[in-house]
């Protein structure tokens, strides 16, 4: 597992405020199901992943940059928690991939 994710408001994207905002719009777990609703355990790109997820939530994501900036930020947590596995730089979107781990 890469455990080198940084949030995007650490690189400069959104703030605490900015992110509270959207997340009445979206939960937490209402957007690591549609994350997880679209990978398997193969390996799959980041970027496909980012944007399948966001047409599973279609209007309740915002549409600027900030969506898939939100959906980046929970695939990191998704790491973190150890529910994905990711290979390669995940803040390079079309240079990473994530799965799901193997069932045992």
């Amino acid at each position: 597992m890469v455990d080198n994710y940084m949030p995007t408001s650490a690189k400069g994207g959104l703030t605490r405020k900015e992110r509270r905002e959207m997340m009445n719009a979206l939960s937490n777990s209402q957007i690591d199901e549609a994350i997880l609703s679209v990978t398997g355990t193969s390996w799959r790109k980041v970027a496909p992943v980012i944007v399948m997820t966001g047409e599973i939530l279609g209007d309740n994501l915002p549409k600027d940059e900030a969506g898939p900036d939100l959906i980046a930020d929970r695939i990191g947590a998704l790491i973190h928690d150890g529910r994905l596995l990711a290979q390669g730089d995940i803040k390079k979107w079309r240079r990473s991939e994530v799965r799901k781990p193997a069932s045992n």
